[in-house]
């Protein structure tokens, strides 16, 4: 992970939740239980090589980012995770708030009640959403729940 620009915060926080892997096609061929890919640091021809090498299997879903590439099931992504959370609670999506700022979170944004960018968000991101909050550099999520969850 040395190898990357990433901040050291996002490192740790990935290390905490997942593994690096030096190949990751032994990891496909031994089957075993992969929920999410995480490419943090890959640029756009790569992610095109990635997502051509596995388009082939629907069994992907992709997510270009702007500073990386993220694979995981065809099924799994923020949107169906917050359905099947509102379900099992008995909550309608017209009564979730939900903020982003990356490109896997506008499915997300649209679906929900409300839908909140980040400041620092892509311009698509911001155009997905129903209101803007500052960045995260700015306490932008802490003002969005106070603006709009809390009031």
């Amino acid at each position: 992970m040395d190898e990357y620009s990433l901040r050291p915060l996002h490192v740790q926080a990935l290390l905490q939740i997942g593994k690096v892997v030096d190949d990751l096609q032994q990891l496909i061929d031994d089957k075993m239980p992969i929920e999410k890919i995480n490419f943090p640091s890959i640029d756009k021809t790569a992610q095109e090589v990635v997502m051509k090498d596995l388009l082939d299997n629907r069994l992907y879903s992709f997510i270009p980012m702007r500073e990386g590439l993220e694979v995981m099931g065809a099924r799994v992504s923020k949107e169906h995770g917050i359905q099947r959370l509102c379900t099992a609670l008995g909550i309608g999506l017209e009564n979730v708030m939900a903020i982003g700022d990356s490109e896997n979170d506008i499915e997300m944004l649209e679906a929900c009640g409300m839908g909140i960018a980040m400041g620092n968000a892509l311009d698509e991101v911001k155009d997905a959403a129903d209101h803007v909050t500052l960045s995260n550099e700015d306490d932008g999520l802490a003002l969005a729940i106070e603006r709009y969850a809390l009031n």
